[in-house]
């Protein structure tokens, strides 16, 4: 009689994360160490009342700790007396470019000392930092201006590594693109990864911009496109219904885009001041917590029949407005127009999509026609030469 298969002991791996938000890297983490054949025991911290209840939902089998990550003491928290992983995601507000130089104090910019403070309460096998790039400058502040003292760029985050190298670890620290890992964002984060009993080795990207091969020959796949992960049911808000209407530069990037990427085929508006528009073949940029820096711009149908005139936006997934004799309306898109003939010659209009009309050597024969607005109103839009181009 064949004797039976003694079961095997699931392996399990003990786990904290510190200012643990809503849980993002521990979810990572659970899918990297099942992949591994490792069950997860976790340990969650956070001072926000809000992330540990998110984070409780999202995880309801760790272990929350609703308390102060600096003043905490790891050896209550982890009973155990040491950890396979210890990942931290200390604030980055403080440390983010994106605050456009705004005065700030020392003090909240000392969250990555408590990762230090766990490191030498507990044993700590492996260590993953994330934070914003920016981190690597982290330096003391100008106490007049609140403001980085330049020729001291980077000082703090120096003698934090020390104090880590110190403990005990060998680490190493880059600033990588999520898009280069198969995410559909270019969102670019600082990693340092550390191991107090080998040395560190980071994971070979997926992909690249072109999906061309690394110099090694290894073939890679191409960005994943922000098409991929759009959910198109989702009915947005209108520019064209805002209490508030948007500013002239905002407009203007609309319109170049409008013109870079073929309207109407929709693109990505950036609603930041350092970008513009994106194609939607391409991955979306970082994403901020008030999700309002992104817009979609789709093409819409102008209805000629307002009040007093006024010339109206329309949904194209909408039902055609009434159309009488003269038509409904306007759709608006870019064409080129033939200046070489007197007349407004409609016939001789062509999409940009297809091939010019002969040129002439004084480069004035054609020009590009395109919707713009004369007035940034949510009561009434109206678009230049509308009359002359019959829907």
């Amino acid at each position: 009689m064949a004797s039976e298969t003694a079961p095997q002991k699931t392996r399990v791996a003990l786990v904290a994360d510190l200012f643990c938000g809503a849980g993002g890297s521990s979810t990572g983490a659970r899918r990297a160490l099942a992949s591994l054949g490792f069950q997860m025991n976790l340990v969650a911290v956070n001072h926000w009342n809000i992330a540990i209840e998110t984070h409780s939902r999202n995880h309801p089998e760790a272990r929350h700790y609703c308390q102060d990550v600096n003043s905490v003491k790891p050896a209550v928290l982890v009973p155990e007396g040491k950890l396979d992983l210890l990942m931290a995601s200390p604030t980055c507000t403080y440390h983010s470019r994106a605050r456009g130089g705004k005065p700030i104090n020392d003090q909240g910019r000392m969250d990555p000392w408590a990762i230090v403070h766990w490191c030498t309460d507990l044993r700590v096998r492996r260590l993953l930092v994330e934070n914003v790039p920016e981190f690597v400058d982290w330096g003391p502040l100008d106490l007049r201006t609140g403001r980085p003292i330049k020729r001291r760029r980077g000082e703090y985050f120096r003698a934090w590594t020390a104090a880590l190298q110190g403990a005990g670890f060998k680490l190493d620290w880059r600033v990588l693109n999520a898009a280069d890992f198969g995410d559909a964002t270019t969102r670019e984060r600082f990693f340092l990864m550390a191991r107090s009993d080998k040395r560190v080795h980071w994971p070979d990207p997926t992909h690249s911009r072109s999906g061309e091969a690394d110099l090694l020959g290894h073939g890679r796949h191409k960005w994943r496109a922000a098409r991929e992960i759009i959910d198109w049911s989702i009915e947005g808000k209108s520019i064209f219904n805002r209490k508030r209407p948007l500013s002239r530069k905002t407009i203007a990037r609309i319109y170049a885009g409008a013109v870079k990427f073929r309207w109407p085929e929709p693109f990505l508006v950036i609603l930041r001041n350092h970008m513009d528009a994106q194609s939607l073949d391409e991955p979306l940029p970082t994403l901020c917590a008030s999700g309002t820096h992104i817009g979609l711009a789709e093409p819409f149908l102008l209805n000629r029949h307002g009040d007093n005139g006024a010339v109206r936006a329309h949904h194209i997934d909408d039902p055609v407005p009434t159309a009488d004799c003269r038509g409904a309306g306007y759709l608006c898109e870019p064409f080129t127009a033939n200046l070489a003939h007197a007349g407004a010659d409609l016939s001789r209009c062509r999409a940009i999509d297809e091939p010019l009309q002969t040129l002439h050597a004084g480069g004035l024969s054609h020009a590009l026609v395109k919707p713009s607005l004369c007035r940034a109103r949510v009561e009434a839009v109206r678009a230049r030469s509308t009359s002359r181009c019959r829907g």
